[in-house]
């Protein structure tokens, strides 16, 4: 497969730090305070879809993971096969990128419309990826097996600092021993209250997922997207 295309700018959100982006992170935020994290999830991202608030949605690829498979200045030498999730997936780019590097793709989401979204997203691609499939359920308790990589981005962050420990958990359930987690560890904004997105820190990872992991890459990112500049880092741990 070619590598997948990005929408044209603008094309599903406002323009980052505009008066109408800011607007739609306020708006977003009153939804979710108004539903409760019933098992870890928020109901609340599918109303945000249903009303058209994805302020997340940059519009294609993330440029950190593209950066960590395609340099050859990053040590991570990774098998380019087996299952790959993406939670929270959203309209789809991440996993369609995954897919393109030959891993067979789950996209998961709590939203009907995201994967509807990711599906015509998908059908866009020249030619569209074979070895992806987008789910709509919930990260705690859908069953989609076991996978050798779960790549997490603006998705540990959606959720209060409570809720983590669980998050934890179920990333031990999914990904198989010897497997990775690849996190885009964002945002990276100290003591910062209130979300989402909730302020993040590399040890909230680590507490979170406890014992069973070895980190094997923490850096900044050379390529980000716009306003992630000082906030951001990936890092991989691997299940022993």
């Amino acid at each position: 497969m070619s590598s997948p295309s990005d929408a044209p700018p603008g094309k599903y959100l406002p323009q980052f730090g505009t008066p109408e982006h800011k607007e739609s992170l306020v708006r977003l935020r009153s939804i979710l305070l108004d539903k409760a994290y019933e098992g870890g999830m928020n109901e609340g991202w599918v109303d945000a879809w249903q009303h058209g608030l994805v302020p997340w949605d940059h519009g294609g690829i993330q440029p950190p993971l593209r950066e960590l498979f395609e340099s050859k200045a990053i040590d991570f030498n990774v098998p380019r096969s087996g299952r790959a999730l993406v939670p929270g997936c959203g309209r789809g780019y991440d996993a369609i990128y995954l897919a393109s590097l030959g891993y067979e793709t789950v996209g998961l989401d709590l939203s009907p419309k995201a994967v509807a979204a990711a599906e015509e997203w998908k059908a866009s691609q020249q030619p569209p990826p074979t070895s992806l499939s987008f789910i709509a359920g919930d990260f705690f308790k859908v069953d989609a097996g076991l996978f050798d990589i779960v790549y997490d981005w603006t998705f540990f962050c959606a959720f209060p600092p409570e809720v983590r420990p669980a998050w934890g958990k179920r990333m031990g359930e999914l990904i198989k021993p010897g497997g990775y987690l690849i996190a885009l560890a964002y945002p990276l904004d100290g003591d910062r209250k209130g979300g989402p997105a909730y302020s993040v820190s590399i040890e909230a990872y680590d507490e979170s997922l406890g014992s069973g992991w070895t980190k094997t890459l923490e850096y900044v990112p050379t390529q980000m997207s716009e306003g992630h500049e000082g906030r951001e880092k990936v890092v991989v741990w691997k299940r022993v």
